[in-house]
């Protein structure tokens, strides 16, 4: 009787796919075992940089492994997260960004992704309450319902910036204008610091940032805030009013930021992954340096910022489509 050669077909294939598995677990198991990747849509200095730099911080110090923040500005964020969702489904290239992520679906008319088919969604990391802002150019404004009555006066004269068609700062300013009754022009930039110094020399009127990135304008008085768009008073900012109070009753807008890799990464390194984000997020030195600067942390679980984004992701594209804003 001749005997089964153990390397028959079917013989090698039983093996591969259990060596496949096998390998798989160790991979997840030694997971990260060289440096990671996040993509951040936007530029170095703002916000969204600002809260991935601390977390990636003390990740680095759990996993052991360089984490490189690699700063992709351009087409509202378009760019660093297709870049993501292109990418191999291994952990090693993640991403963080801010709310442009559920903001773009809803303004573009072609995105090269599907931004809840596409990733998964590791958590959100913290918010931020954003703050309304005036420059030298307007010296006489003080309040927000000041700031409407001259928007009123002048309309499609006062400008207000952006970091780039479909961030947070542009529809902002949209939700802004439209619930206001107003019209102003949008002046779209390809870096929140560059918006930042346009607004400090008159050469734009306003802009709708985070509190993180325009603290210390606002210490030297450069900036003036007259309120803040979410729908409480900022625990940082507590003299602040809300725009809600101030004279744009119902107005709420509220920066966040969350993490996440393309879809089908493997459930062990999903898995180790939110562990370790939240693990960050919550450790005492990131929780502090996040709320040094501005920022809230949230640490919500997948299932939780999920749905999250698929509720703002409905919320925005009402704005837009309201206020007739879209981008080819």
């Amino acid at each position: 009787m001749r005997r089964r050669n153990p390397w028959s077909s079917g013989w090698r294939a039983a093996l591969a796919l259990a060596c496949l598995v096998s390998c798989g677990t160790a991979s997840a198991q030694n997971y990260p075992n060289r440096s990671v990747k996040i993509a951040v849509p936007y530029g170095a200095g703002g916000t969204t940089d600002i809260v991935t730099r601390i977390v990636a911080k003390r990740l680095s110090e759990i996993w052991g492994q360089s984490v490189i923040v690699e700063n992709k500005p351009g087409a509202g964020g378009n760019i660093a997260i297709a870049f993501v969702a292109q990418s191999p489904p291994d952990g090693y290239t993640l991403l963080v960004s801010g709310a442009s992520f559920a903001m773009n679906p809803g303004l573009y008319r072609s995105i090269p992704y599907d931004a809840e088919k596409d990733f998964f969604h590791i958590t959100e990391i913290a918010s931020t309450p954003s703050m309304l802002i005036v420059g030298p150019s307007l010296p006489t404004v003080t309040s927000v319902k000041e700031l409407i009555e001259v928007a009123k006066r002048r309309p499609g004269e006062l400008t207000y910036g952006s970091a780039g068609p479909g961030t947070t700062p542009h529809l902002a300013g949209e939700l802004f204008s439209t619930m206001a009754g107003i019209k102003m022009l949008h002046v779209p930039y390809k870096l929140e610091t560059m918006a930042t110094q346009d607004v400090m020399t008159g050469r734009v009127d306003i802009f709708i940032g985070s509190v993180p990135s325009f603290r210390p304008q606002l210490a030297t008085g450069r900036l003036r805030a007259l309120a803040v768009t979410s729908s409480q008073r900022s625990v940082d900012l507590p003299d602040l009013p809300t725009i809600s109070e101030a004279g744009l009753p119902g107005y709420e807008m509220t920066g966040w930021y969350g993490a996440y890799a393309p879809v089908g990464v493997s459930p062990e390194v999903a898995n180790k992954l939110q562990a370790d984000f939240i693990a960050a997020i919550r450790d005492p030195d990131t929780t502090a340096r996040l709320l040094a600067a501005g920022a809230e942390p949230i640490a919500s679980t997948p299932v939780q910022f999920a749905e999250f984004v698929r509720t703002e992701k409905k919320k925005w594209a009402a704005v837009a489509k309201n206020a007739g804003a879209s981008i080819d």
